[in-house]
């Protein structure tokens, strides 16, 4: 009778994980050509990279004039990729194959997730609605069928954790090696390193601490060697860019910068904890304070699971990741956080049942007034919340394949500029183009991105961002780059509005471009 009774309860779980993934599963279907790749940049890096591993070409940027080593990310994930080229080795046929790989981490996810909760102590209708927040969640849907790493690295920082809550050595041993291989996938493991051995010496679990250090600090140290003795060692911004994540701060920021920096990135940090929850699909300014309000509350919710000895490694993870960000020259956005996302919509489900708890008392008060504000503070969180639900279906079901529709007819208008250039230029002519692997994997033309310096956001600095655009032609003559293709999709995932307008001004107007050939994708330049 036990027995069937424990079936019965794994079925119905695994029942409840197939319907959840089936929202997932839809739109990993429909967009399997996916539409928006290269638009995010790094997810076409990655497949560029993967593309030289399956080809028995080493660890590169075969994209790039100069095809450097791949020093700034982890090889784990790009090895993963390279599953797609060996299998199916003509682009972009291989999309398809690269979406179900990268989708297969959002089951793996969903049940990691699951053990996670159960060994919180999430039950029953709470552990439900948590794994309904996380299944339906358009970030995690999103990096989930795209090439990205995110997924694929909490994936393995949630086997780390599950590890991390068991009490034995060999549970201690697993957890470090499993985190050396999520350091592997995403260099953000590295607080993992930090976080895992600070909670065990405050339980005073000096032997476990070392071992979790010992087991995981090879892949760190073999990791950051090999990268030293392979690291691009010029001076360029370009190519530290794309080689270098500590080089490159140097060009992106400055010390005096960093008052500036903390505000906005502490501001970016804490829409991007309540997004998790409301997703950012408007700039009105009530809709982001209350987003925030949520991250607020997501805090609060994780500090209370903490005072119950409860999420204590993944608590120390995300503390220690979000002061990473705090202080990173990249503004964090919903990308950067997914790793915490089980962690903060634990926290956010947490916070939600203290509050509702305050509400039935408030609501049998002898004291009217009381009465009628619980009632009111009620209707108010219970719009919220609906609204919020609501948002995440209509990210999934509207703006999310709107996007996907316009990108998708962006994507023919480039092929066709591609077949120009495979018809017309020199097999060695190079470029710049804002989608540069992109351009590569279609025409074979190695080109390369001139990357917009986040020290021009931080300081507001618009003639500044105009500037460093008005010197593509320089760019282009120091990397051998003959030609520049132009998009009026450029420049989106950097700068908006009147600074696109500005930046695309300075651009087409710059003697040095000559525009050889108008497509209705954008124009050809040489570079005089």
């Amino acid at each position: 009778m036990l027995v069937f009774i424990r079936m019965t309860s794994r079925v119905q779980s695994a029942l409840g994980l197939v319907i959840l993934l089936s929202i997932s599963a839809w739109i990993a279907y429909n967009n399997s050509d996916l539409p928006e790749f290269g638009a995010n940049h790094d997810d076409s890096i990655y497949f560029v990279s993967a593309k030289s591993l399956a080809e028995g070409h080493g660890y590169h940027i075969p994209s790039l004039v100069e095809d450097p080593f791949q020093t700034k990310y982890g090889p784990l994930f790009p090895i993963y990729m390279s599953l797609a080229w060996r299998i199916q080795p003509a682009f972009p046929a291989n999309l398809r194959i690269a979406t179900l790989l990268t989708w297969i981490t959002i089951p793996v996810f969903l049940f990691l997730s699951m053990q996670l909760y159960r060994q919180w102590g999430f039950k029953g209708a709470r552990l439900w609605i948590l794994l309904f927040l996380l299944a339906i969640n358009p970030y995690i849907i999103h990096f989930g069928i795209n090439i990205f790493s995110e997924m694929f690295f909490t994936c393995l920082l949630l086997g780390a954790m599950l590890c991390l809550n068991r009490s034995g050595v060999k549970w201690v041993i697993l957890a470090g090696v499993i985190g050396g291989f999520a350091y592997l996938a995403r260099s953000a493991g590295v607080a993992l390193l930090v976080s895992a051995p600070l909670v065990m010496m405050w339980r005073k679990e000096r032997r476990s601490a070392m071992l979790f250090a010992v087991s995981m600090a090879p892949f760190f140290i073999g990791w950051t060697l090999w990268t030293r003795a392979h690291q691009f060692a010029g001076a360029d911004e370009i190519l530290t860019y794309y080689t270098n994540y500590f080089g490159y701060a140097r060009f992106a920021i400055s010390p005096s910068d960093l008052p500036v920096l903390l505000w906005k990135n502490a501001d970016g940090l804490l829409y991007a904890f309540g997004a998790m929850a409301m997703p950012e699909v408007t700039s009105v300014l009530i809709v982001k304070i209350l987003t925030q309000v949520l991250g607020v509350a997501m805090i609060a919710g994780i500090v209370r699971l903490a005072k119950r000895g409860i999420a204590w490694h993944y608590a120390a993870f995300g503390a220690i990741s979000s002061a990473i960000l705090l202080v990173w020259y990249f503004p964090p956005n919903e990308r950067f956080i997914l790793p915490l996302a089980p962690l903060l919509l634990a926290g956010f489900v947490t916070e939600m049942e203290n509050l509702l708890g305050l509400l039935r008392s408030s609501v049998r008060h002898k004291d009217f007034s009381q009465r009628f504000v619980a009632y009111g503070f009620g209707g108010v969180l219970a719009a919220v919340l609906i609204g919020a639900v609501a948002l995440q279906f209509f990210t999934l079901f509207s703006v999310m394949p709107d996007a996907a529709r316009q990108k998708r007819e962006t994507a023919l208008e480039d092929r066709a500029a591609y077949r120009w250039m495979v018809e017309h230029l020199p097999q060695n002519a190079a470029f710049i183009a804002f989608n540069d692997p992109v351009l590569y994997l279609n025409t074979g033309h190695a080109a390369f991105s001139v990357i917009f310096p986040p020290k021009f956001w931080y300081r507001d600095d618009r003639a500044g961002m105009v500037a460093f655009y008005a010197q593509l032609a320089d760019f282009a003559r120091a990397h051998g780059a003959a030609y520049l293709y132009s998009t009026s999709q450029d420049l989106d995932r950097e700068v908006g509005g009147e600074d696109k307008e500005a930046v695309m001004k300075a651009i087409t107007t710059n003697p040095a471009l000559i525009p050889i050939e108008h497509l209705k994708g954008g124009t050809i330049y040489q570079i005089r």
